[in-house]
């Protein structure tokens, strides 16, 4: 049962989790990787990977999970519209997490919102507005930084990949002021983010296992 301190329970009316060991459940438009082995009691960090709208639902996800961890976190994709406020794409994120929680057995202080270029923006726009229980960020080759103001008074983790380019002293300034501003940030450069994606699945695996591990370090699955 979904821990109810978390969440309400939603009245789930959408078609049924699909029984096989692993693999990829569909909730209306809401598409979640469910790990191997996936075990009912066990608190899943969540991994929410945000599209925008008019993308085939579903094919972002496919394309980090299960390379980025077959086994480690419950992973879905939610997608924003294109048109829509920063405040509303808070409302709706904030609206997946309950709905997976209530599906899914999740921990409630390892959420990380995701996202790659356009939807990466997303993610740098939504973390410092963004209620509990979000826990950090990871931002693959966004294409506009917010003012550094914006990352002001906050706690959440950042994961910023970028290409070696012009732009990487302006996401390493970026990193820099998260930093500072309360929020711990790792900065990567790659040569090409289609050539380097498995060896940024790994990069930010371990990376989020060291955050996942960081206060409770017995709930790895490693």
């Amino acid at each position: 049962e979904s821990d109810p301190e978390f969440l309400e329970h939603w009245d789930d009316h959408l078609s049924p989790q699909s029984n096989d060991d692993w693999g990829w459940d569909e909730w209306g438009d809401l598409v979640v990787f469910r790990p191997i082995g996936h075990e009912q009691g066990y608190k899943y960090p969540l991994v929410i990977w945000l599209t925008l709208q008019d993308e085939v639902a579903g094919v972002t996800l496919r394309d980090w999970f299960p390379d980025l961890s077959d086994r480690n976190y419950i992973a879905a994709e939610v997608q924003l519209s294109a048109t829509g406020s920063p405040a509303q794409h808070a409302n709706r994120v904030s609206l997946a997490i309950r709905e997976i929680a209530a599906l899914y057995t999740v921990h409630r202080h390892r959420i990380w919102i995701a996202g790659s270029e356009l939807a990466a923006d997303e993610v740098l726009k939504l973390l410092p507005i963004l209620a509990y229980p979000v826990t950090g960020g990871i931002a693959i080759a966004p294409v506009h930084f917010p003012e550094s103001s914006h990352a002001a008074d906050h706690d959440r983790s950042l994961y910023l990949a970028t290409e070696y380019s012009a732009g990487s002293t302006v996401a390493e300034e970026f990193a820099d002021d998260w930093s500072l501003c309360g929020g711990p940030s790792r900065h990567t450069t790659w040569e090409s983010m289609e050539a380097a994606r498995l060896a940024i699945c790994r990069d930010l695996n371990l990376w989020l296992m060291e955050q996942v591990c960081a206060p409770a370090g017995n709930e790895s699955r490693g």
